[in-house]
């Protein structure tokens, strides 16, 4: 006699579910951008109904918003890892090589479709400039503690800060249209610029 199994659904908590369809859909944003990005596709990556997706976020909008800023929310933590655990000049040498390492590049491509999407999207427009100043106060913050230890001199925290940002997205404009072997000449643009940014001259922080 053969028997056959049946597949049982588990019910999962309401935060646990939510943080799934969150999880999906970054992923997803991340792979295929945002605007690819739909309540349907996110309900058959997760076996559900539709249905199951709008009971946790009532519009796209409302799902794109809280996908994106979760990537960025996990960006700006990842480019940070070492903040707590170094030196802060050793805190913003790494923060420059996570930002210009190859697998940044799809972070890079989130953005650069983020800012885009949000010409027609004013709640993503909220939610990228928060994570914009997020970032920045954030890096301010590290380059003002490096000029307090005397690491960096004769700066302006938040003008550093800005010109490196500045950089970094936009040598991200060329994401999406750049040889992959290009992608070590922009590299050395941000170590370099940051670099002088940071009053600091050239290969001190990339050799």
């Amino acid at each position: 006699m053969r028997s056959s199994a049946t597949k049982t659904r588990v019910r999962k908590k309401p935060e646990d579910r939510r943080l799934e369809i969150l999880d999906t859909a970054s992923q997803l944003a991340l792979s295929l951008g945002l605007e690819k990005v739909t309540m349907k596709l996110v309900a058959e990556q997760l076996e559900v109904r539709p249905g199951l997706i709008s009971h946790y976020f009532r519009t796209i909008d409302e799902l794109i918003c809280a996908a994106f800023e979760q990537a960025a929310t996990g960006e700006r933590e990842g480019l940070f890892a070492a903040e707590e655990q170094a030196q802060p000049l050793d805190a913003i040498r790494s923060f420059l090589g996570r930002v210009t390492a190859p697998e940044f590049s799809d972070l890079g491509k989130l953005w650069l479709d983020a800012r885009h999407q949000s010409r027609y999207r004013p709640m993503l427009r909220e939610v990228v400039a928060t994570q914009e100043e997020l970032t920045f106060r954030r890096l301010a913050e590290v380059i003002a503690q490096a000029v307090e230890r005397r690491e960096l001199h004769g700066i302006d925290p938040q003008l550093a800060a800005t010109e490196i940002l500045v950089v970094v997205d936009g040598t991200a404009s060329y994401v999406n249209t750049s040889a992959p072997e290009s992608g070590i000449a922009l590299a050395e643009v941000i170590w370099r610029m940051s670099e002088q940014a940071l009053g600091l001259p050239s290969g001190a922080l990339h050799q």
